[in-house]
């Protein structure tokens, strides 16, 4: 979900926000080990789902493929985090 997305949400939900903020934190050690398990597991879990359609696997090993591109030239950086206040 965006921050568009949640401040949606809360305003619907009759809620209003005090404060909200998006944290940059690039020297977290997040997103590396989110990588390796998709590509150390995509195989099997795909294997696990019962009935799915071969062209929506298909998309998602195409998906796992260009992830392994991007990270031979690209790094791999932790995305900001969104924080709310609401009452």
């Amino acid at each position: 979900m965006t921050p568009n997305d949640l401040r949606a949400i809360v305003q619907q939900a009759g809620w209003k926000i005090k404060k909200d903020i998006t944290i940059d934190s690039p020297d977290l050690q997040d997103g590396k080990w989110e990588v390796d398990k998709v590509k150390s597991d995509i195989h099997n879990e795909l294997h696990e789902i019962i009935n799915m359609p071969v062209k929506l696997k298909d998309l998602i090993l195409s998906e796992v493929t260009m992830l392994d591109s991007f990270i031979e030239t690209s790094e791999i950086k932790p995305l900001p985090t969104y924080s709310l206040i609401a009452y």
